[in-house]
Formats: structure tokens, C-alpha cells, sequence
């Protein structure tokens, strides 16, 4: 099952309310992710302000996330 960009970091930082708080974020702007659309019609993009954000805190806090995660997302089993 493939993943979009928000998807994947949400789950991986473990739902909306624990990425809000490891990226110091209201749950409702992270929660915005996932309607938001790139103007090459990619759904569920993270905004390039946040990108840079979410590496440092997945490095700290030991989460595989990866840069082309944040523009591709993942392809994860289900």
C-alpha cells in the first residue's frame, strides 16, 4: 500500500496529535496535510517549511524517515 507524503510521517511519528507535538505544531495544521495538493496534483504533500523540521526531529527522536519520504512517501505492508 502506498503512502503519501503526510500519511507515511504521521504514521511514523505515531498519529496527528504526537507529530503536532514532535514538530511543535498544531493538530490541525498537521491534520491539513493530508487534503493538501501540489500543483503537480500530489495529494497529501507536506509544506517545503515543515520538510527540513521533520528530518532533524526523526533524526533525534530515531525515526525512519528519509528527505524522498517527505516528497514521494512509501510503499509499507499492510
Amino acid at each position: 500500500m502506498k503512502l503519501t507524503p503526510a500519511d507515511f510521517v504521521i504514521q511514523k511519528f505515531g498519529g496527528v496529535r504526537a507529530t503536532a507535538r514532535a514538530l511543535n505544531k498544531s493538530p490541525s495544521s498537521v491534520c491539513k496535510w493530508r487534503t493538501r495538493v501540489t500543483k503537480k496534483g500530489i495529494k497529501g504533500s507536506i509544506p517545503n517549511t515543515a520538510q527540513p523540521i521533520i528530518l532533524k526531529r526523526a533524526k533525534q527522536l530515531k525515526v525512519n524517515i528519509k528527505a524522498a519520504d517527505l516528497i514521494g512517501g512509501r510503499v509499507v505492508k499492510k
